[in-house]
């Protein structure tokens, strides 16, 4: 999982090279990675729809240049490709950018997310008259026992350093849920954490377009041995009204929202 790693550590210098060349040019995406936030938001008055690995649709706002508000969906198109995902799915929440840029820290952000997550149909089962729910989203975050609620809330809290063209990220971040355990049919809360941590390189290609190579980490429950360990290496492709995404999974077999695990990870994003 090094290996992303060091492909940006070596690529860094190229785009300090090309970033002295021409108009600066920023990535309007600050505000995460591929999927992992990032301790910035984005730029105060812009709107964006974006796809995430094309399996989800995201429009965020920033209505203030230190607060984010944003709202998920599964992308309702992938169900006619994947039936064992018929229920809809979603969040809603925002990012709050306590820490704004100051020399090598770019910022520091707390999120806070309300998810509805039911199970696809082929995974809800029924047991001592209670209602489980297992699905994907279960096996990433290594919730065990199944959960009872379809409601669970994600909060975490990201910071990002380096300097214009060198970036680390770090998130921390717990999962709220509720289960029941068998025979008491009284509902309990439950936490299950993750961490994530990446790395990105970027700058000019030319006065309007910007490329940035990305990789980052996932664990959930770092501490326990079964817990899931992934990596996403790739790029980004960007001017000030779009990004494009492009990267490759891997560690995440049978854990993410679609069906085959070798496809690469793609996400469109535009500003409006």
């Amino acid at each position: 999982m090094t290996k992303g790693f060091t492909a940006i550590a070596l690529c860094a210098p190229m785009f300090a090279a090309s970033a002295v060349n021409g108009q600066e040019l920023s990535d309007p995406l600050k505000n995460r990675l591929f999927v992992m936030p990032t301790g910035e938001i984005i730029d105060k008055g812009s709107f964006v729809i974006a796809t995430m690995d094309m399996v989800a649709i995201e429009a965020a706002y920033a209505p203030t240049s230190y607060l984010e508000i944003s709202t998920i969906m599964f992308n309702p198109f992938m169900l006619l490709f994947d039936d064992t995902r018929r229920d809809f799915s979603g969040s809603f929440g925002g990012k709050l950018q306590i820490m704004q840029p100051n020399g090598l820290l770019h910022g520091t952000s707390i999120g806070v997310n309300l998810l509805w997550l039911p199970t696809g149909r082929d995974y809800h089962y029924y047991e001592n008259d209670f209602v489980f729910y297992s699905n994907w989203y279960d096996k990433l975050f290594n919730i065990y026992p199944p959960r009872t609620s379809a409601y669970s809330i994600l909060a975490n809290v990201s910071s990002s350093f380096g300097n214009s063209n060198v970036q680390g990220h770090a998130s921390y971040g717990q999962l709220y849920y509720f289960r029941e355990d068998r025979g008491f049919p009284i509902a309990q809360r439950s936490i299950s954490n993750y961490a994530q941590f990446g790395l990105s390189a970027g700058g000019n290609l030319s006065q309007t377009w910007g490329l940035k190579i990305m990789t980052e980490l996932f664990f959930s429950s770092p501490f326990d041995k079964y817990a899931t360990r992934g990596l996403i290496v790739g790029f980004r492709i960007y001017r000030p009204v779009f990004a494009f995404d492009v990267g490759i999974p891997l560690g995440f077999e049978g854990v993410l929202p679609r069906k085959d695990d070798d496809m690469p990870y793609v996400g469109l994003n535009i500003f409006l």
